[in-house]
């Protein structure tokens, strides 16, 4: 039941972690593209950290995409739709 919502976050996730890397990426490089992998006239040392940056504001978006469509369906429906914790090991935390 959870699966259309999961995936129409995960498009939605894409969307806003690849307008928020163009963003950042402007504002740290001052240049309007990242380099390509596989654009011959870029370094590694040009590559490399667009990569590392692409790859942390990509898996924080996602995480983040990921937990809120969790904690909205289980408001909606009061089932968590992923791994659950034990209920004797429950200490308050959401």
């Amino acid at each position: 039941m959870y699966k259309p919502i999961g995936l129409v976050a995960s498009v939605v996730g894409g969307l806003l972690a690849s307008m928020a890397f163009a963003r950042l990426w402007r504002a740290i490089a001052g240049k309007g593209k990242a380099p390509e992998a596989t654009d011959q006239a870029q370094s590694w040392g040009d590559i490399l950290p667009a990569a590392a940056l692409h790859g942390i504001v990509f898996g924080v978006v996602k995480a983040v995409v990921d937990r809120l469509g969790a904690k909205q369906f289980e408001r909606m429906t009061g089932i968590w739709p992923g791994k659950q914790r034990p209920h004797d090991a429950a200490d308050g935390q959401t």
